[in-house]
């Protein structure tokens, strides 16, 4: 009889037990070709459970009771289903994954480290998609980011917001990333533009203001981050060529090249993306000749690329795999223009500059079944300039190593924390002997979910420094944020940061010559430091089946220490040790800096009748003071005033100067709407940008001593530029498309940096082919 109460006891235990558990599987499949679709992440009431295997396939074992599953890929739609379990031990359900398609949903990464809806981050984020890079046919990252709202590029060198200027190619305020990854040199910081594999582009997200807590010094200003894509189910192929060329400008005798010869440029580029069982492989190639309307300013480049991702059999969740790109470019450096009339598109000196630029990145990732995800990304980023015999070769390699630690805590909470390491070591004949540079840094950044509406975050990062033998210890930062979500397409979003930047090797010690300018070192530059803190509102909207979102943001920005050049009359020593003297540029930290203003965009995108229609413009005002001895504008109540009477009109010299940063354009507008009906579209691109105020001594020095009629230049730029551009394709199937690009079309004569000339009106004629 006690056997038999055993056994009736055991078996209702396992009743019980088979009762309050289930298997829950299934496949997911894309909903337009129907292929199966693997690695996408299965989440059980938050928490990510396992990921698809190779054939689409998962199975995840859940409890008795209500659960909320969501299914979740990079570039598709969430799908979520609520489910529940009464008792049956296998329940099969099959999932249809559609991409992405909506404004109202597009998804960011860079700001919080995982990917989020775009209404729902607590900074400002500007997208650029993979089809505005092509279809303005976007030679560089430079070239495209110029597009965004609040974004300027000065000969190389970008500003947001109006958080840096034109630093003579070193040192940059806004760290330019591939994949999380910077693409910036370790000596001068220089941003590689060229080097990023935009035939690969998935998206560009650009963050502005502060963001030191995750991405460490070169993010005093803001983020741009290249988000490369992966293979769909199935495979992928598209091959753009191009051709253009340059007209006379509008005073034909500026033409240096005369007739016959007429300057131009054209490329090739080819994407390739394929699953191969469970191997991910993107390959991708391009090739640039450019026969400039720079004289010596021509440029011919060529790069290969690919990245591959293995998803183990082993191990479920377990990602890793190798990427690497490989560019050699030659181009002519073009500092300064003979004048700014007959010879403005005719250097005062030029030098034939040859590089080689290799990044190796090995990354693995792991993800498991507690909702905790590892992720390891390394990069070894080699820039080598051949020297032109007189001058030695320049090698300037980096060494860096990322880990990050992710946890989700169901619905309510996500925290992010990493530990960077960054080595670097170069030599140049900008500047003596071997330089050392490295960081290693700290950080954890959370966010919590309050409910559905509000959501808030915070994050703190801990970091030391060296360029050379100077080393900075203990660099703490702070940033904080919220968003609410106060109507039905109505988000509300304040955040704080503080931010910090080392100044480069090149800073300290670069002691050259640059045409008629000398740059001249200082060993002794210290450490800027910052805050940024903004308020902003994004609004959704919709005509019809067209879905856009307006945006307005107040944006403060504060700085100690900042770095700008001055020109003088400086004493110091040459690489030799010895004493010298000269004329030159000298970076120095003035005593503070203060910019602000507000920004006003929309991005939309979707149809109208039977048109289709694509927009992304904005209108950035700031504010740039200079708050060193002399500055009448120190005090926040003066500079507020001040910031609101000279937003519609220009202020005098005399203020400028005493009151300004240089090289600031206080008025950006951007702009660009893309119509389509059927197979024709036409585009339009506006930019806008006011005259800087303030323009460095130099300037007016080499008016004086070279006959560089500046003041002439001024008259006629006093308002600001205004250029258009205009596009017009047709597609002569669904994969073969035709287009017509105009850049310029006024042909206006123009500089966004003294000294150098922008391109005159030029045509384009692009293919692409999709196979």
């Amino acid at each position: 009889m006690k056997n038999n109460y055993l056994v009736l006891l055991f078996t209702l235990l396992c009743s019980v037990s088979i009762a309050q558990n289930a298997t829950i599987a299934g496949y997911v499949t894309d909903v337009g070709n129907k292929e199966k679709l693997s690695g996408v992440v299965i989440n059980v009431d938050g928490v990510n459970k396992v990921v698809t295997g190779l054939e689409g396939d998962y199975k995840v074992v859940v409890s008795g009771g209500e659960h909320t599953i969501k299914f979740t890929m990079l570039g598709y739609e969430v799908v979520e289903r609520k489910v529940n379990i009464k008792g049956k031990d296998l329940i099969n359900l099959n999932i249809k994954l559609s991409g992405k398609q909506e404004q109202l949903s597009m998804v960011v990464i860079s700001a919080s480290q995982y990917e989020k809806d775009l209404k729902r981050e607590n900074v400002s984020i500007e997208v650029l998609g993979k089809d505005q890079l092509k279809n303005n046919n976007s030679t560089d990252l430079s070239d495209a980011v110029n597009r965004a709202p609040g974004v300027q590029v000065q000969d190389g060198q970008i500003s947001i917001r109006g958080g840096s200027s034109y630093s003579y190619g070193v040192g940059s305020r806004t760290a330019v990333l591939v994949d999380n990854l910077s693409i910036s040199s370790a000596d001068l910081g220089m941003n590689q533009w060229s080097f990023a594999p935009l035939e690969n582009a998935e998206q560009v997200e650009i963050t502005k203001g502060s963001s030191s807590v995750v991405y460490g010094s070169s993010a005093l200003n803001g983020v741009v981050n290249v988000r490369t894509a992966w293979p769909k189910a199935d495979p992928e192929t598209e091959i753009t060529a191009f051709t253009g060329f340059y007209q006379n400008p509008k005073r034909a005798y500026m033409a240096w090249w005369g007739t016959g010869n007429q300057p131009g440029m054209s490329g090739l580029s080819f994407s390739h993306k394929q699953k191969y069982g469970n191997l991910d492989v993107v390959g991708g190639a391009n090739f640039y000749m450019q026969n400039s309307y720079l004289d010596l300013g021509g440029s011919i480049r060529g790069r290969l690329d690919f990245k591959t991702q293995i998803t183990s059999k082993k191990k479920p969740g377990l990602q890793y795999g190798i990427d690497v790109n490989w560019q050699r470019e030659n181009n002519g450096f073009f500092f300064l223009s003979v004048d700014l009339d007959s010879n403005a598109y005719v250097a005062s000196s030029s030098s034939d500059n040859r590089y080689m630029q290799t990044a190796i990145d090995p990354h693995l990732t792991y993800t498991n079944d507690r909702g905790s995800k590892h992720i390891l990304r390394t990069r070894y980023l080699n820039v080598y300039r051949y020297g032109n015999g007189d001058d030695p070769n320049a090698n300037s390699n980096g060494l860096t190593g990322d880990y990050q630690y992710q946890k989700r805590f169901k619905e309510k909470a996500v925290l992010t924390a990493g530990l960077p390491l960054n080595f670097g070591f170069s030599t140049s004949n900008l500047y003596p002997g071997l330089r050392l540079t490295y960081s290693g840094a700290l950080y954890a950044q959370g966010e919590y979910a309050i409910n559905k509406k509000l959501s808030i975050t915070a994050g703190l990062r801990y970091e030391i420094n060296s360029v050379d033998t100077i080393v900075q210890l203990g660099i703490p930062v702070f940033r904080s944020g919220l968003n609410w979500q106060v109507g039905k397409a109505t988000f509300f979003r304040a955040s704080y940061g503080q931010s910090y930047r080392m100044p480069t090797v090149g800073e300290r010690f670069v002691d050259a010559d640059f045409s008629i300018l000398k740059i001249v070192p200082n060993p002794r530059l210290d450490v800027e430091r910052g805050w940024s803190a903004e308020f902003g509102v994004k609004q959704g909207f919709r005509i019809g089946n067209f879905k856009a979102l307006a945006d307005a943001a107040f944006f403060w920005q504060e700085y100690s220490k900042f770095v700008e050049y001055r020109f003088g009359y400086y004493f110091y020593k040459t690489s030799g040790g010895a004493d010298t003297s000269s004329f030159g540029l000298k970076p120095f930290n003035v005593a503070g800096a203060r910019i602000a203003g507000w920004e006003l965009s929309i991005m939309g995108e979707g149809e109208i009748g039977p048109v289709k229609i694509r927009t992304l413009a904005g209108y950035t005002y700031t504010f740039p003071g200079d708050l060193d001895s002399l500055s009448d504008i120190k005090g926040a109540g003066r500079y507020i005033r001040d910031m609101f009477k000279y937003a519609t009109k220009r202020a005098d010299s005399a203020y400028a100067y005493q009151n300004m940063l240089q090289f600031r354009t206080r008025h950006l507008i951007r702009g660009d709407v893309e119509l389509s009906y059927k197979k024709l579209s036409v585009g339009y691109t506006l930019y806008y940008g006011s005259w800087a105020e303030k323009i460095p001594e130099i300037f007016t020095l080499a008016s004086f001593l070279f006959g560089y009629d500046f003041d002439r230049y001024e008259r006629e730029h006093i308002n600001g530029d205004w250029i258009m551009d205009g596009r017009l394709a047709y597609e002569l199937s669904n994969k073969i498309k035709l287009s017509f690009i105009a850049k310029n079309l006024t042909n206006r004569i123009y500089a966004t940096r003294p000294g150098i000339m922008e391109p005159p009106r030029n045509f384009t004629l692009q293919l692409r082919i999709k196979l």
